[in-house]
């Protein structure tokens, strides 16, 4: 069964494709998302903004694939506010941080 944990403030931990726990931005501009996922064969990550309020979509946090474990940095650049994030994951695992610079 996927799975998306909060640890911490803006940390999600989790596999396969899932929904995050709505939390707010950190207090100050630019953002760094971090990622890594698991996986010994093909292996991708797409991590999609949301707006709580309007079900949207805000904007692709993260697009990364490849073979065996992936990660990497975004610095990202968006208004202050509440969000929730749209995982979709492999079930092998994988970590999201979302830090202010």
């Amino acid at each position: 069964i996927p799975t998306a944990t909060p640890i911490g403030y803006s940390i999600f931990q989790g596999n396969g494709a899932v929904e995050t726990a709505i939390f707010d931005t950190p207090p100050r501009l630019p953002w760094i998302v971090w990622w890594e996922a698991e996986g010994a064969g093909p292996n991708s990550l797409t991590v999609t903004l949301m707006d709580p309020d309007e079900q949207t979509e805000i904007v692709e946090l993260v697009s990364d694939s490849g073979t065996g474990q992936i990660g990497g940095a975004n610095l990202f650049w968006a208004n202050m506010g509440t969000f929730y994030l749209k995982i979709d994951g492999p079930d092998a695992g994988w970590k999201i941080w979302i830090t202010q610079q």
